[in-house]
């Protein structure tokens, strides 16, 4: 069980020690920012796509290693994305 804290906050590195330790392959994803230069501090946009029908789960890691989830938004949201389309 992953240790969880107030508002879905996981500690990353509590996860995931490396890349390497992932079974198979990650899927496709392309991911994007609603501009090019963010400034400290200004909220951003981040779209992505799957190739894949896929169950997406984004994140915010901060500088302590807690994760916080961004995407789905709410507990009653579904993580299932189509694939080709833009969230």
């Amino acid at each position: 069980a992953l240790p969880v804290t107030a508002q879905n906050t996981v500690r990353w590195n509590d996860v995931v020690k490396s890349l390497d330790d992932l079974d198979q392959a990650p899927p496709a994803v392309s991911i994007w920012l609603d501009r090019r230069v963010v400034n400290y501090g200004e909220p951003v946009r981040v779209g992505f796509r799957v190739e894949e029908d896929a169950f997406v789960v984004v994140a915010r890691v901060d500088y302590d290693g807690r994760l916080t989830v961004l995407f789905p938004s709410g507990r009653s949201r579904a993580a299932e994305v189509k694939a080709g389309e833009d969230y």
